[in-house]
């Protein structure tokens, strides 16, 4: 797991390094976007047998280019090819009340011409934080009372026990998003989320499928 993030990262910074004239690959102005999508990951450090929890849930993204000057021709590489925003993610509650929520801001670089004039290709990367909470189940003592039991032999009672966590995260990503109309496109993403915190770096491989909106 942690051989995989680190090809996706190095990969991801071999993308944003690139410098390729802004004239040669004819990539269209980037332009504000609303996206809606579907995510699933498998969280580590949950308390269940391989320590992994794997839930779904839903969020989105705002997006704007990284620079309006983009049009004029007087912008960089980077400017005419970015844009940044705000995401947050939520994953209702799920076996042994496990729950997350993601919230942050986000950059895309297009580094290439969409292929095919239709499929374009993009890397991303996100910080910010990933809260999680479960509840966890254990048993507790409660003395006795029924007359025929001893009073030496308690019962048990169940309890649901909460334990929520905040970490720092970031995340970086590989997609693609294939246009289907005029500013509507669906697109997918690889993601990787790194968390960092009390408990040290977890990894939790994610993705994500939705629709992209440009207006």
């Amino acid at each position: 797991m942690r051989r995989n993030g680190l090809r996706l990262v190095g990969a991801l910074g071999v993308l944003l390094g690139v410098s390729v004239p802004a004239g040669a690959v004819g990539q269209p102005v980037p332009r504000p976007a609303l996206e809606a999508f579907y995510t699933r990951a498998g969280y580590a450090g949950a308390p269940v047998a391989d320590g992994r929890v794997r839930a779904g849930g839903f969020g989105g993204r705002v997006m704007w280019p990284l620079a309006a000057a983009a049009a004029s021709g007087d912008a960089s590489w980077l400017a005419r090819h970015a844009a940044v925003g705000l995401f947050g993610a939520y994953t209702p509650r799920q076996e042994l009340g496990f729950a997350a929520g993601q919230v942050g801001v986000a950059a895309d670089v297009v580094p290439f011409a969409a292929l095919g004039g239709r499929v374009e290709p993009f890397v991303s990367l996100g910080a910010g934080a990933l809260h999680t909470s479960t509840q966890v189940r254990g048993l507790v003592p409660r003395p006795s009372t029924r007359p025929e039991l001893p009073a030496a032999a308690p019962t048990t009672r169940a309890l649901l026990a909460p334990r929520s966590t905040t970490h720092a995260l970031l995340a970086p990503g590989l997609g693609a998003r294939a246009r289907v109309g005029p500013g509507v496109a669906v697109q997918g993403e690889l993601r990787h989320l790194v968390t960092f915190g009390a408990g040290g770096r977890r990894n939790h491989p994610a993705f994500a499928t939705g629709l992209r909106l440009a207006f």
